[in-house]
C-alpha cells in the first residue's frame, strides 16, 4: 500500500547503553527514524552516525545545518561544514524530560550518492528547545543503518536510561 510504514528495526532501551544502532536499510526507499521519550543519566547531547555494513562510519565527512528555537524565544542557526560526528546542536537531554525526534533518511543504500537526513527534534534539557535541520554524509557509500549515541565528551561516552528508537521504511 502506498504511503505505509514498515517497521525495519526497533530498540526499547534497557540497561545503560551508550549507543543504539538500527540496521536494515536495504534499498533506496525513504526511511523514517523516530526517537520517543529518550532519557539519559550521563551525557549532554544526542549525536548520530550512519552505518556501513553495520559499523559506524566515523570519518570527517558529515555536514549539518539547522535552526534552533528555545522556549525563551531565541532563534539561532546551527551548522558545520565537516565534523567527525554530525549532530543537531542544543539537544541537551535531561533525566526526567524526554527527547523526541523524527528524521527522514534519503539515498541511503545507493552507493553512487550521498546519504542525507532531514527532520526535527524537541528536547527538554533545562529549557524546551526545538531544532529543525538536515545532515549529509558527504561521500558515496551504501548506508545500511544509523546509530544514536549519547555524547558526553565522546560519542557513546554518555548513557541512555530509557526510550524507544524505531526505523521504518516508507512504502
Amino acid at each position: 500500500m502506498a504511503g505505509s510504514l514498515i517497521k525495519v528495526s526497533s530498540n526499547t532501551i534497557t540497561g545503560s547503553p551508550g549507543s543504539v544502532t538500527l540496521t536494515g536499510i536495504d534499498d533506496n526507499s525513504i526511511y523514517l527514524l523516530t526517537v520517543n521519550n529518550l532519557l539519559q543519566s550521563v551525557g549532554t547531547q544526542v549525536v548520530y552516525r550512519f552505518t556501513e555494513s553495520g559499523t559506524d562510519y566515523t570519518g570527517a565527512n558529515y555536514g549539518k545545518s539547522g535552526r534552533r528555537i528555545t522556549s525563551a524565544g531565541s532563534a539561532t542557526d546551527a551548522g558545520d561544514a565537516a565534523t567527525i560526528t554530525w549532530m543537531f546542536l542544543d539537544s541537551t537531554l535531561g533525566s526526567t524530560v524526554g527527547y523526541n525526534a523524527q528524521y527522514y533518511i534519503c539515498n541511503a543504500n545507493n552507493s553512487s550518492m550521498e546519504t542525507s537526513i532531514i527532520g526535527r527534534h524537541i528536547d527538554g534539557g533545562g529549557s524546551y528547545r526545538k531544532m529543525t535541520g538536515n545532515g549529509v554524509l558527504k561521500r558515496n557509500s551504501a548506508v545500511d543503518g544509523i546509530s544514536v549515541l549519547a555524547f558526553s565528551g565522546t560519542p557513546g561516552g554518555g548513557t541512555f536510561t530509557s526510550g524507544e528508537i524505531n526505523l521504518y521504511k516508507i512504502k
